[in-house]
């Protein structure tokens, strides 16, 4: 199962890269900037390297998002301007939730620790500072392609999610309902999102 999620891993990461285009003002792009905030008492403990308390989402990726109190599970971002991130859920490009990094009360994403590999991480606004980061290269998280038959006689797009309990999968949209993409002798299952 494990070698099975590393090479889901490296190629994702391997067409993630792919992506960037040679025309670099096509290729300028955001991310969302996810800092821990400094506070007087973490100095004094020589917090670590700034890249261990900083991490960046990508257009694409699914992520829980509480917006202004409200809950957004398992949504995607489509856009992010120099002051506005746009979400909405995998598979669809409407309706679409536009809102400031400063609306945002906490969100759910994953990152990679050291010692125990990919990590589910909640993050709260009382702890962390989110803004918007402008970048010359093109950065998204990778879009899969999905078939469910051997004839492939239609596609689906599929979205990168993380759990600590299941680690990666790909959810995807078919006709009005939401599903995890079983990769090999797994089942694809259908999930309950509202929208």
């Amino acid at each position: 199962m494990m070698k099975k999620q590393l090479v889901f891993l490296c190629l994702t990461l391997i067409s993630v890269l792919s992506l960037a285009q040679s025309d670099p003002l096509k290729n300028i792009c955001y991310t969302l900037k996810v800092e821990k905030i400094r506070r007087p008492a973490d100095t004094l403990n020589h917090m670590p390297d700034s890249s261990r308390n900083e991490f960046h989402l990508l257009k694409n990726g699914l992520y829980h998002f509480v917006i202004n109190g409200k809950k957004y599970l398992y949504h995607r971002i489509t856009d992010m301007t120099s002051d506005s991130i746009t979400i909405a859920l995998p598979g669809d490009d409407d309706p679409k939730i536009t809102f400031s990094p400063h609306e945002i009360n906490s969100m759910t994403t994953w990152h990679v620790d050291t010692a125990l590999g990919w990590q589910s991480k909640f993050v709260e606004s009382k702890d962390y500072s989110f803004s918007l980061v402008r970048h010359n290269d093109l950065y998204l998280s990778s879009i899969m392609k999905i078939c469910l038959n051997e004839k492939c006689e239609k596609q689906y797009k599929g979205y990168l999610f993380f759990n600590d309990r299941t680690g990666f999968y790909t959810i995807f949209k078919k006709k009005k309902s939401y599903y995890i993409y079983g990769f090999g002798d797994a089942k694809t299952v259908k999930l309950n999102i509202r929208e």
